[in-house]
C-alpha cells in the first residue's frame, strides 16, 4: 500500500517550497529589497500547509518586517498581529522549539512598529510582555533580548528619557557583540544600538562622546554591510554630532558643510527607499534645517531603525 507514503511525499513538496520562499523573503528583507521580500513571503504563505504553524508565523513576521522597513506601518501591524496569534497557537500545540522565544521576537517587532507609529504605550506594553516571555523561555535568547533592549531605548528616547535610552542601547550593544560570529545576527542590529547611543548622547549634551562614537560607527559600517541604509544612517549621526559639538550654533561655513553631508545622506536614502519614505523625508528636512544653523532637536532629528527580526532567525 503506497497511499500513506505518497501522501507524505505530496505534503513535503509544499513545505520545502514554503521553507525556501521563507529563506528568500528573509534574505531580501535584510537587504532592504522590500517588494521582493513581500512577494516571496506571500508566495510562501500560499504554499505552506495550514498545519505548519511556526512556518506561517515566520512568513507573517517577515512580511511585517518588510512592510515596516518600507515605511508601511499599518500593514506591518496587521502581519505582525497575525504572527503573534500564530506564535501563541504554536505554544498551545507544542509546535515550536521554544514558543516563548518566538513570542518575544514577534512582540519586539510589534513594539518597534508601534514606536514608529508613535503609539508609545502600546510599544511599552509589548516590550514588557516580551521580557516576561524571555524569562519563561527554556533557553533565553540573547539575540531577542538585545532587540528588546534596543527597541526599549528608542521608546525611552521618544519619551524624552535620554539616560534610560542610553543605558538600553548600551545593554543591547553589549549583548550583540557577545553573540558568536556564526549566530546569523544582522550587522544592522549593532548599528541600531550604536545609532541609538549616539542619539542619546547628543540629546544629553555630550557632543564629544557622541562624535567619538559616531566616528567608530562610520568606520565600522564601511567594513562589511549587507543593509545599505546603515552607512547613510551612520554618516547622518556623525554630522548631527558635529553640529552639536559646535555648540549648536555652527558658523555659516560649518553649516554648509553639515548641510552638504546631510543632503548626500538624503540622496542615498531616496535612492534606496524612495522620496516618500518617512526616513527620506526626515533626512531632507535635516539637510534643509542644517543650512539655517538650526540645532539638533529643533526639527533636526536622528535617523534610526530599531532592531527587527529576533523571532525569525531560526525557522
Amino acid at each position: 500500500d503506497e497511499g500513506p507514503a505518497l501522501s507524505r511525499t505530496v505534503h513535503r513538496f509544499p513545505m520545502e517550497r514554503a521553507r525556501a520562499l521563507c529563506a528568500d523573503a528573509a534574505a531580501a528583507a535584510s537587504r532592504t529589497l522590500f517588494d521582493s521580500s513581500l512577494s516571496h513571503a506571500e508566495a510562501g504563505l500560499a504554499a505552506a500547509p495550514r498545519s505548519a504553524l511556526r512556518l506561517r508565523r515566520a512568513l507573517h513576521n517577515i512580511a511585517g518586517v518588510a512592510h515596516h522597513l518600507a515605511g508601511e506601518y499599518d500593514p506591518a501591524h496587521e502581519h505582525l498581529q497575525r504572527a503573534l496569534a500564530l506564535a501563541e497557537d504554536c505554544g498551545r500545540h507544542g509546535a515550536s522549539h521554544d514558543a516563548y522565544v518566538d513570542l518575544a521576537g514577534v512582540l519586539g517587532d510589534l513594539a518597534a512598529n508601534s514606536c514608529m507609529r508613535t503609539e508609545l504605550e502600546d510599544a511599552a506594553i509589548a516590550l514588557k510582555r516580551g521580557r516576561f516571555m524571555l524569562q519563561r523561555a527554556h533557553q533565553p535568547s540573547a539575540a531577542a533580548q538585545a532587540c528588546l533592549h534596543n527597541v526599549t531605548g528608542w521608546v525611552a528616547f521618544a519619551r524624552g528619557d535620554f539616560e534610560a535610552a542610553l543605558t538600553s542601547h548600551q545593554e543591547a550593544h553589549t549583548l550583540i557583540t557577545r553573540l558568536p560570529a556564526h549566530s546569523g545576527v544582522p550587522s544592522a542590529w549593532g548599528h541600531a544600538a550604536l545609532g541609538g547611543s549616539i542619539a542619546a548622547l547628543i540629546a544629553l549634551q555630550r557632543p564629544r562622546a557622541a562624535e567619538r562614537l559616531a566616528a567608530v560607527a562610520v568606520q565600522a559600517v564601511e567594513v562589511d554591510e549587507l543593509d545599505p541604509r546603515c552607512a547613510p544612517f551612520a554618516r547622518s549621526n556623525a554630522a548631527l554630532a558635529a553640529i552639536t559639538a559646535s555648540g549648536g550654533e555652527p558658523t555659516p561655513a560649518a553649516a554648509r558643510v553639515a548641510a552638504e553631508r546631510l543632503e548626500q545622506v538624503a540622496a542615498e536614502l531616496q535612492a534606496l527607499l524612495g522620496p516618500q519614505h518617512s526616513t527620506t523625508r526626515q533626512a531632507r528636512s535635516n539637510a534643509t534645517l542644517a543650512l539655517t544653523g538650526a540645532s539638533v532637536g529643533s526639527g533636526m532629528e536622528p535617523l534610526f531603525q530599531p532592531a527587527l527580526g529576533a523571532g525569525i532567525a531560526d525557522v
